[in-house]
């Protein structure tokens, strides 16, 4: 095995437990709420919608990261490897948590 395999198979690992298209469920209605309501008044507060966007953002990081460590903690995810608990191997880091 190559090393430029291992970082490839290492990335597509990272991406698979990103999950990108998980965040289209917060990202698509602040598009589609942001258009409806420039239709209406032809403005746009940048900073409601960047506030309202990066919101959503985090919101969806944190349950895919809660739900990774508990998982890990039920052990559910031992055979898992995209996941971000088996992928940094400290779960303490990922939640930040005492245990």
């Amino acid at each position: 095995m190559t090393t430029s395999f291992v970082g490839q198979s290492n990335s597509k690992l990272w991406l698979a437990a990103i999950k990108p298209p998980m965040y289209s469920v917060a990202i698509i209605p602040i598009w589609v709420g942001t258009a409806v309501a420039f239709a209406e008044t032809r403005i746009i507060n940048t900073a409601i919608f960047s506030t309202f966007l990066l919101s959503a953002i985090w919101i969806v990081a944190w349950l895919n990261l809660s739900n990774d460590v508990f998982d890990a903690e039920t052990g559910i995810e031992t055979h898992k490897h995209h996941s971000v608990v088996n992928l940094t191997g400290n779960k303490p880091l990922v939640f930040w948590n005492r245990h």
